[in-house]
């Protein structure tokens, strides 16, 4: 039985088909980005939305000076719309300092896609949601929730979003998966927006000063989405499936070792936002693919 081995690369990072991040190619800077707050002030990177005052706080973490709550973007270089956002929370964060990490905010009204832990609403209940959130409470809506344990100091969460005609998110706890929705109403987020945080105080609590929330965050494009269907017809026969995004062009690549000395190109088409197929046949019994995106 032949051994199919697909390493995909973006634009930026060695994509891939779970949660843990790739490496980066330099071609755009800052995408992926990436902050550990190690410094003594959040600088110009970040943009604070509404009144919150969110800063550095002991020298090595995201927090709130004095307010009850904070909301920041990365406004420092442009992602694509599909893209991803974590966050590791900080020791000696509260219990009762709520975290959310988001995507694709939008200018206009603040709307943004978010994942969060919530104790909040039903106590007996404690679940993980992914929201449409930030705009007019008449219009925010929760798009998926599941049962949950919450999180501690350490735990690492993280947002991905794909798609436009239906958008896609997905929601992960110290790499795992632990819930995903479709958002599929007029008023979804389709277009590219900065990837964030926020962070606020349970309600009816008060907040000791300079509360450190987040140590480090880490953010940026999400490369091509690639998917393996076998032909069970025969062990050397497959079919690559890509979900393509406009205005971007696409090689498929191939190697039989790894490191490679060089690869070898199959085929090189555009996107259109659909999801193409490449049809691989009679396959080397070990071989390495490679999906490659560039703007057209």
């Amino acid at each position: 039985m032949p051994t199919l081995r697909v390493n995909l690369r973006g634009i930026l990072p060695i994509v891939h088909c779970g949660p843990v991040d790739g490496g980066a190619i330099p071609i755009r800077a800052q995408d992926p980005a990436s902050d550990d707050f190690e410094r003594a002030s959040l600088g110009g990177n970040w943009t604070r939305f509404g009144d919150s005052n969110a800063e550095i706080v002991n020298g090595r973490d995201l927090g709130a000076p004095t307010s009850t709550w904070l909301f920041v973007g990365w406004t420092a270089s442009a992602f694509d719309a599909n893209q991803f956002s974590k966050i590791i929370i900080a020791d000696g964060k509260p219990s009762t300092m709520l975290t959310q990490v988001y995507v694709r905010r939008r200018a206009s009204d603040l709307a943004r896609y978010g994942f969060h832990f919530n104790p909040e609403s039903d106590p007996a209940n404690p679940r993980w949601e992914i929201k449409y959130d930030g705009v007019p409470s008449a219009q925010t809506r929760i798009l998926a929730s599941v049962p949950g344990t919450g999180t501690a100091p350490g735990d690492r969460l993280r947002i991905e979003v794909r798609g436009s005609s239906n958008v896609v998110i997905k929601g992960f706890h110290n790499g795992v998966e632990v819930i995903s929705a479709t958002d599929a109403a007029h008023q979804r987020i389709t277009n590219s927006g900065p990837a964030g945080m926020v962070s606020r105080y349970s309600l009816g609590t008060t907040p000791p000063p300079n509360v450190p929330v987040f140590a480090s965050w880490r953010g940026g494009s999400l490369g091509p989405k690639l998917d393996i269907r076998r032909n069970q017809a025969s062990a050397t026969n497959f079919t690559l499936l890509i979900q393509t995004a406009a205005n971007k062009t696409y090689s498929v690549e191939c190697a039989d070792a790894l490191p490679a000395a060089s690869w070898l190109s199959l085929t090189t088409f555009a996107g259109d936002g659909s999801e193409k197929s490449v049809r691989l046949t009679n396959a080397s019994p070990v071989r390495f693919y490679r999906v490659l995106s560039t703007p057209q």
